[in-house]
């Protein structure tokens, strides 16, 4: 399945919810590394914060566990690829680099200058150096396959992806807040101009790939001070990428379940042929929306409020939560459960778990609008959501909880940074969190638990930086450590 909404998999019953989101998004796994560089306050962060300053949390911590793959006191973890290669910044010397899992010396992938954005794609890191306040600045691109590759020298940070041996990217974005959209290879190599003159600031394209057809939504215009939606969303088809637009006036926003397109429209939602032809109307009433259930139902939302789903072949629409619908945080790998919002205050949002299937009681999880999903929000297994509580607005950390899909809440930790479903019942998270400045965000211990087993976690690091990865089969955690610069560096161990 893929959705697009600006990479965050959220859609709700306002824009303004979907806005918030995308704001504030907390992303640990590929961070913006382009944050303040001195005191590691983002500008979100409110002004009474900013006056506290960072922490030292050294103490007497002890030493890493595990294996150092490199040394160095200013070293971030920024993602890992898909074939096995950490991708690291120095953040002294503010350059970028690879280095694989399995051994070897380290690759250069460039200079990144004091403000930069970091994303990985599965095998392709895209980095964009020298960003400018509008968020636009130099695209590279590299892969383990094709190497490092100067793509654009104006790109919106973070607006690109990759499928296979194809990129989408953003260039030529101007002063005014236009630029173009291109499909190359990842190489750069064999460019072709999708889009002209494209209104990207603040609508930025939203691009992904249904096979080898490349999908857009874009706005030829900019918005209308009114809200009324004026997106167009277009399809390209391999091998010419012809441009066909599949709806028009539509919100910037868009799913696929690889044959359609879903998209919304001010008067309702509608699923449109990927090659082209009528929209069917789904629901009148329908807002926004994502393919799920391996393609076999379309879940949205309603202007009244509600959430739904249909089959998305012949409109036969089911309500599955009757009102207060807010957004979707996430749904269970197993597509059996949904975990949404109603609410969003200055601090976070409630929560609540409902079926996905069938009509059934919503179960209230957290009723304040105090709270938000730091990384995964249902285990692995589906057995348990997973979401953080009391959020604290000065350094976005709060109180992680397993919620069972069939009722009882564990608390894991506080202070919660970030969370990973792992496997199973299994939980990895960064817990005691406090800001230390710099680009590292700061640091936390890293802990592991398996419900399965027991509602206890261990610690298997204390005061790691507190972004840090995992190997491709999630069997590996990859932190950087910086306590002490005797020991600092990166670290690889199992996880078990």
């Amino acid at each position: 399945m893929t959705s697009r909404d600006g990479g965050l998999g959220v859609f709700g019953a306002a824009l303004v919810a979907l806005s918030l989101v995308a704001c504030g998004s907390h992303t640990p796994a590929n961070p913006d590394g382009g944050g303040d560089a001195g005191g590691g306050v983002d500008s979100d962060t409110p002004a009474a914060c900013a006056e506290a300053g960072p922490v030292d949390d050294s103490g007497n911590a002890p030493s890493p566990v595990g294996t150092q793959l490199q040394a160095g006191a200013a070293l971030s973890v920024r993602g890992v690829t898909s074939d096995g290669y950490l991708i690291y910044s120095d953040d002294n010397a503010l350059t970028l680099h690879a280095l694989a899992l399995a051994g070897g010396q380290p690759q250069d992938l460039g200079a990144l200058g004091a403000k930069f954005w970091i994303n990985v794609v599965g095998d392709v890191v895209f980095s964009w150096s020298n960003v400018t306040d509008q968020g636009v600045g130099a695209l590279g691109v590299w892969s383990a396959k094709t190497g490092l590759h100067a793509i654009s020298s104006a790109s919106v940070g973070i607006d690109a992806t990759a499928s296979g041996d194809r990129i989408l990217y953003t260039d030529h974005v101007d002063a005014n807040g236009t630029g173009d959209v291109y499909l190359a290879n990842v190489d750069g190599s064999a460019a072709v101009k999708l889009l002209s003159g494209m209104y990207v600031d603040p609508c930025f394209p939203q691009m992904g790939f249904a096979g080898t057809t490349a999908v857009v939504s874009f706005c030829p215009a900019a918005p209308p001070q009114s809200g009324a939606p004026n997106a167009t969303v277009s399809s390209f088809a391999s091998p010419a990428f012809a441009r066909v637009d599949l709806v028009t006036n539509a919100i910037n926003y868009w799913s696929t379940d690889g044959t359609h397109v879903l998209a919304s429209l001010a008067n309702g939602i509608v699923v449109a042929p990927i090659g082209g032809g009528n929209p069917m109307t789904l629901d009148a009433n329908g807002f926004l929306g994502t393919f799920g259930d391996n393609g076999q139902a379309v879940f949205y939302s309603t202007h009244s409020n509600a959430f739904r789903r249909s089959p998305p072949t012949t409109p036969a629409p089911v309500t599955l939560v009757p009102s207060a619908f807010g957004g979707v945080w996430s749904f269970s790998p197993d597509q059996k459960w949904v975990l949404f919002f109603s609410n969003f205050g200055a601090t976070g949002y409630d929560a609540y778990l409902a079926s996905a299937a069938t009509p059934s009681p919503v179960t209230t999880l957290w009723p304040t609008a105090t709270g938000a999903v730091l990384g995964a929000a249902f285990t692995a297994d589906s057995s348990h959501a997973l979401f953080v509580t009391n959020i604290d607005p000065c350094v976005s950390s709060g109180t992680l909880h397993a919620f069972a899909v069939g009722g009882g809440d564990t608390v894991l930790g506080h202070g919660v940074f970030a969370d990973w479903a792992i496997g199973g019942a299994r939980v990895l998270f960064s817990d005691a969190y406090a800001i230390t400045g710099g680009l590292r965000f700061g640091r936390a211990d890293i802990e592991l638990v398996d419900l399965a087993q027991s509602p206890t976690p261990t610690k298997l690091v204390s005061r790691a930086d507190a972004v840090f990865g995992l190997s491709p089969a999630a069997d590996q955690l990859i932190y950087s450590w910086s306590v002490r610069s005797a020991e600092a560096g990166i670290y690889v161990m199992p996880v078990k």
